[in-house]
């Protein structure tokens, strides 16, 4: 069951996702959970039932649905439930999970558990790029600017934003807490009219935390030349918002922003500034990654607990791309257009990867993925990642590996690793 699962972080992602933006699915969830603590195996099968029924995308659901259905001596529809999640490259732990404990000496459950094992084969062809000194700063977001051939990263501890140079030479672009910057996530560079734009957050990441802040989000946009502070917006509804991705609209400036706690996406107008609602809250669970088609009709949004959807900037129509069997398009955080295709960090997928998602000439099917790196030394929490010319620079280790989430403190210096940037090519 899901909440016992402490190796395949995937599931307890996904499970957050949900609960923070399906109600409807939520309060099944959580009777769920409940009733399984309780031991009470029929409402637990029959809640996660119903939010399977609201959410069948989501691998999180299925999985507790397997567990239901094995807990109340299913065990063919836990089986199928169980090789449908191995069928989509996904690895569990099913094997220590005591919800399977009957189907343990069964062939097909053994034989599943070895599938799932597969998925965890190691697929590595990415290069170390840079090496960030720092191992504290707990990165997330990085963007490129291709006039002065620097990049640009984001801390989530410590408030700040770096630049590195064409040589790997590393310097501050804004300071801690500089301009009142809090916890740095999704950001992208402007590079026609000089600007970074970034998204920032209250988040119980930051060095500066307190218990008794209200999670707010924020878009910041900078003078990329001099680091000046340009606009500073934030929605005027009163409700709490925390901002995970943006793209830039290059014809007109305008950019659109994914909000996480919310599950909607707001559109800041460059021309008068405007920040407005662009889908409303819910319309997603846990909106991330978001990407613009070269012809800018159309976005793609990563709902972390279920899939992507392809969205009509014209219409503001939206509809989930279509996944072959043996492919899932959830917990993906950066997420990139690319020569017709999707570039994706799915670090809510067991094991983390990279991918490159193939699709249709109308772009609303996946029809196959490459898979660019997974189960990697050089794989710890990867978040996003930006597209220079033919490679795409992504960040590999963040920082989280080195920090007591529980508590959300650092680690001794001796546990922690580098931090790094790596490069593959396209």
């Amino acid at each position: 069951m899901v909440t016992r699962i402490t190796a395949c972080l995937f599931f307890l992602f996904l499970a957050s996702a949900l609960m923070a933006q399906d109600r409807n699915a939520n309060s099944y969830i959580q009777q769920g959970l409940a009733d399984h603590q309780q031991q009470n195996y029929d409402g637990f099968l029959e809640n996660f039932r119903k939010a399977y029924e609201l959410r069948p995308q989501s691998p999180a659901i299925r999985y507790n649905l397997a567990c239901g259905m094995a807990l109340n001596q299913k065990n063919d529809s836990a089986l199928m439930l169980l090789e449908s999640l191995a069928e989509q490259g996904i690895d569990f732990n099913a094997a220590n999970d005591n919800d399977f404990k009957a189907l343990h000496n069964d062939e097909r459950f053994q034989s599943i558990i070895a599938k799932a094992a597969q998925n965890a084969s190691a697929v590595t062809s990415s290069q170390l790029a840079f090496t960030i000194p720092e191992k504290d700063l707990v990165l997330e977001g990085i963007t490129y600017d291709k006039i002065g051939g620097d990049f640009y990263l984001g801390s989530m501890r410590k408030n700040e934003i770096i630049r590195i140079d064409r040589s790997g030479k590393t310097s501050v672009f804004k300071k801690p807490g500089e301009d009142s910057l809090l916890s740095v996530v999704g950001m992208q560079v402007d590079p026609l009219r000089r600007i970074i734009w970034v998204c920032s957050n209250v988040d119980p990441a930051m060095e500066t935390y307190r218990k008794d802040q209200q999670i707010r989000g924020y878009v910041f946009r900078f003078d990329l030349e001099k680091g000046m502070l340009l606009g500073k917006y934030e929605p005027k509804d009163g409700y709490e918002h925390s901002f995970n991705d943006l793209t830039v609209i290059t014809s007109t400036g305008d950019v659109f922003v994914t909000d996480n706690l919310g599950g909607g996406m707001f559109k800041i107008d460059y021309k008068n500034g405007n920040m407005e609602e662009f889908l409303p809250s819910g319309t997603f669970v846990g909106p991330n990654g978001i990407t613009v088609t070269p012809d800018e009709k159309y976005l793609f949004v990563s709902s972390y607990g279920e899939g992507v959807y392809k969205v009509d900037l014209k219409t503001r129509e939206y509809a989930m791309l279509t996944e072959p069997k043996g492919l899932s398009l959830a917990g993906i955080d950066g997420l990139y257009s690319y020569k017709g295709d999707l570039l994706a960090v799915q670090n809510g997928f067991n094991p983390e990867r990279i991918v490159r998602f193939k699709l249709n000439k109308t772009m609303d099917s996946v029809t196959g993925a490459d898979v660019i790196e997974r189960n990697s030394p050089l794989l710890a929490s990867p978040t996003t990642g930006v597209v220079v010319d033919n490679s795409f620079y992504y960040i590999g280790i963040n920082g989280f590996s080195n920090m007591d989430r529980a508590a959300w403190q650092m680690k001794p210096d001796s546990e922690q690793v580098n931090l790094t940037v790596l490069k593959a090519a396209l």
